[in-house]
């Protein structure tokens, strides 16, 4: 290799370098972004129940256990149908709230921390 071709290689590389250390670190908020769309994925059997269970005029069954442990550490589910969902790790909290209208249930949620709400939550309740 001559040494113009070095010479432009390391260049590349220091620029490389530089770009790396000035952009932010999106891995924390990766992680906990994941986990909430998780948490939320994780509830969805429980929420086609308890959507069946609405539907038909059923009393809402509230003793429900959570298959996903290490993404939710307690579960709530209200007569009404509400559920409410806690993550340990990132101290998320997830709440999904059913209306029943014209014999359908449409879910709204909320949660909390704003910023690691999962999208799909967000354009269920509207609010994207």
């Amino acid at each position: 290799m001559n040494s113009r071709m070095m010479m432009s290689i390391m260049g590349i590389v220091f620029l490389f370098g530089i770009l790396i250390i000035l952009l932010p670190d999106f891995g924390e908020i990766s992680k906990e972004r994941m986990a909430s769309t998780s948490m939320m994925m994780c509830t969805g059997k429980i929420r086609t129940a308890i959507k069946a269970e609405l539907e038909k005029g059923s009393p809402i069954k509230t003793d429900y256990e959570v298959k996903c442990p290490k993404l939710i550490n307690q579960i709530v589910v209200h007569e009404d149908g509400g559920i409410k969902v806690f993550n340990p790790t990132y101290k998320i909290q997830l709440s999904f709230k059913p209306t029943l209208k014209d014999g359908k249930v449409k879910w709204s949620c909320q949660g909390t921390p704003a910023a690691f709400v999962p999208a799909q939550c967000k354009v269920e309740s509207g609010t994207k």
